[in-house]
């Protein structure tokens, strides 16, 4: 294969293995003279996994705490990518369906041709309550993935 990926999006949920997955992303982002796209999604879960879209629209301190140290995340691996050399490095804050937006909705509008990933960033339990967001973009993204797992894995 001979791919030359021109925009590159990672997915952050601030886990370990997504620090892992966007230090792959700027690595290859810098080989590939790629934009590269940081994105975390707000979303919040009811125990029976559907979505709850009035959390973020309330204007409640937890969900104003939440968006602040997400936009906190993001800007702080924007300026590591950009200290590393990056120069088209932008962030990305959507509400909704973290599943369906990464998998599909942003490689549609941004043009994306490489989805960077940690291998999961969830504990079991939640993995179990509400899927692996991994797993679903492993499977139903509209184009190429990159899954970056534990060394512990290898």
């Amino acid at each position: 294969m001979n791919a030359h990926y021109r925009n590159i999006l990672i997915a952050s949920d601030g886990s370990p293995e997504a620090q892992r997955a966007f230090t792959e992303a700027v690595d290859l982002a810098k080989l590939m003279d790629a934009k590269l796209y940081i994105t975390h999604v707000l979303e919040h879960r009811n125990y029976d996994g559907s979505l709850e879209p009035s959390y973020y629209s309330d204007a409640s301190d937890s969900a104003t705490l939440v968006q602040a140290g997400v936009r906190k995340l993001l800007t702080k691996m924007k300026a590591t990518a950009e200290a590393q050399g990056l120069t088209d490095v932008s962030i990305l804050q959507p509400e909704g369906n973290a599943k369906e937006i990464i998998a599909n909705e942003l490689p549609i509008e941004l043009d994306i041709d490489l989805i960077i990933i940690g291998a999961t960033g969830r504990s079991r339990t939640e993995r179990l309550l509400l899927g692996s967001v991994s797993d679903y973009i492993i499977r139903k993204a509209n184009t190429q993935v990159l899954v970056v797992r534990d060394k512990a894995y290898q």
